[in-house]
């Protein structure tokens, strides 16, 4: 849901803010001109997103990404377009209409795991030269990093192992001199993988793009059916201004049902089981005293297992949804996948929500348990029998 709209005048910049919910997971749109490919910015809660995207820059030649927790470590991926030859007329408002891409730059974080000269920080992807550049990370006592270029010949696909020279295809900068080389096959594979990666990335990009579009499709929707938000006051003309009055009163009922639940003896339950003795002994008082602080203590650990079976059953419903989407993402059409999105989206949106129950709980659990057991120290009938106790 839209919350605000910002503009400045001076830079002519247009801000969208936008409420938790909304689809894609997008918190923040800014922008000059809501025609595609022109300079625009889009911030996500990435949190919300299987795919861990934070912003997207977008200009007439460049669209880059970034990304944060994910577990291939990547957090950067920018790719660069070609000029179009000619202003290019649209025959739709928000009609695909491909640019070439020329270059895929991708960057990774750190991977501790890994040795760092088979830890990749840096590949790129300069497709119309057909060279692949990659950089590993650096070793903690260099000053450099082993760098690699993979000159790809042509027709590479339709030719044998045997006829592919790798030290004609391959050029290594070695941080140490004598390190022993790497043998050809593992070249070749990597090579070859490297391929597949960029094939990957294409369609990656045009997801991407075909994303925006379809973000600005529905902001062009959305602003022909515009509905401002009406002051809860204007009761001549906004009915959510009743609304708001029920809600008012509805809460004052419940207020009132907290305070008399509140007015209520708390000893009540526990006299109770007691017999309802007429008189209160010091051990009558340390038995009242121990029971109310067992009964929260165990109130307090239910509800924090059932928080915690809820957010486990959403985790691993997740993660079956993960696996299952591996084994069928070939075969998924378009509408499959973008329905698996939404799906994770949801269920990343309800973990969340229940990380943060869990968490407030924690911290407030303790709270509650000191709270009751001052009010049991100061209640009038067992302040006497439990001093010094």
């Amino acid at each position: 849901m839209l919350e605000k709209i910002e503009r400045n005048m001076r830079t002519r910049t247009i801000t969208e803010n936008f409420k938790n919910g909304r689809s894609m997971a997008v918190k923040k749109h800014m922008f000059r001109s809501s025609e595609p490919e022109t300079d625009r910015t889009l911030k996500y809660t990435s949190q919300l997103r299987v795919d861990g995207l934070v912003s997207r820059v977008e200009t007439p030649t460049d669209l880059t990404e970034r990304f944060k927790d994910r577990p291939d470590f990547l957090i950067y991926r920018q790719a660069s377009f070609a000029k179009r030859m000619r202003k290019v007329k649209l025959p739709g408002a928000f009609q695909l209409n491909y640019r070439t891409i020329i270059k895929i730059t991708e960057r990774f974080a750190r991977n501790r795991k890994k040795p760092a000269h088979q830890n990749v920080a840096e590949q790129v992807f300069l497709i119309n030269q057909e060279h692949i550049h990659l950089t590993y990370h650096r070793e903690d006592d260099k000053i450099t990093a082993l760098k690699r270029e993979f000159i790809l010949p042509p027709n590479l696909l339709q030719k044998d192992d045997q006829e592919v020279n790798m030290e004609q295809i391959v050029v290594t900068f070695e941080v140490d001199p004598l390190a022993k080389p790497c043998k050809n096959v593992v070249l070749y594979q990597t090579m070859m993988a490297l391929m597949k990666t960029q094939a990957v990335l294409v369609q990656t990009v045009r997801d991407s793009e075909h994303e925006i579009r379809e973000f600005l499709k529905d902001r062009a929707a959305e602003r022909k059916a515009n509905e401002l938000v009406i002051s809860v006051y204007d009761t001549e003309r906004n009915e959510k201004a009743k609304e708001h009055r029920r809600e008012q009163v509805r809460l004052e009922q419940e207020q009132r049902m907290r305070r008399a639940e509140e007015e209520l003896d708390y000893l009540a339950p526990f006299l109770a089981r007691l017999g309802q003795p007429r008189r209160i002994t010091k051990k009558v008082a340390l038995t009242l005293r121990n029971d109310c602080l067992t009964d929260m203590k165990q109130r307090l650990i239910d509800t924090a297992n059932l928080i915690q079976s809820r957010f486990e059953k959403e985790a691993q419903e997740l993660q079956s949804k993960q696996q299952w989407y591996q084994q069928n993402q070939i075969s998924m059409t378009k509408e499959d996948e973008q329905a698996y999105l939404a799906y994770c989206s949801e269920v990343m949106f309800r973990i969340h929500i229940l990380e943060m129950r869990l968490n407030k709980h924690k911290e407030t659990a303790p709270i509650k348990y000191l709270a009751l057991e001052e009010k049991i120290r100061k209640d009038p009938r067992l302040a006497k029998k439990l001093k010094n106790c």
